[in-house]
């Protein structure tokens, strides 16, 4: 069987495809900027920069179950986003 190709890979990607995944990645881009600093910070070294949660809680000096917590809020409300983007009813 061959390969799945690769999304990431340009060649694979249509001109379309390219337009609306850079409309995707701006209003998720928006989204993020828009949260809370403390629930953006935890989402950004945990989900986007790869930190484990006890070098997160090094970083920032919060306790491991914050973290988590604003983590996950963040995660929820960049799906709700995702999932308002899917169904066109957002600008």
């Amino acid at each position: 069987p061959g390969e799945a190709p690769d999304v990431a890979d340009p060649r694979t990607v249509s001109g379309y495809d390219r337009v609306q995944l850079g409309e995707l990645t701006t209003h998720l881009d928006r989204t993020l900027q828009g949260l809370p600093e403390p629930q953006r910070v935890a989402y950004e070294l945990i989900r986007l920069d790869g930190l484990t949660l006890v070098e997160a809680a090094q970083v920032t000096g919060c306790t491991i179950a914050a973290l988590k917590s604003r983590s996950h809020r963040a995660y929820e409300a960049l799906r709700a986003a995702l999932r308002l983007l899917l169904e066109g009813t957002c600008d």
